[in-house]
């Protein structure tokens, strides 16, 4: 999600996080924060981009977000 803890910013994570998402995703779990880094997930930012996503996706077809 980022390529260094130390300068990570919430667009690159979200940004990759959109990136990834491929057709067949059908789940994304994530932590509040990153135990081994301590860099904090921006959780609500990625999970607007799950429901655009979703938009455009069947029931059938949804990504679920774990948080």
């Amino acid at each position: 999600m980022y390529r260094d803890a130390a300068t990570a910013t919430a667009d690159e994570v979200i940004d990759s996080v959109r990136r990834a998402i491929t057709p067949a995703t059908r789940v994304i779990a994530i932590t509040w924060v990153q135990s081994g880094t301590g860099l904090k997930t921006p959780v609500k930012a990625i999970a607007d981009v799950v429901a655009a996503a979703n938009r455009s996706r069947g029931a059938d077809r949804r990504i679920s977000s774990v948080r």
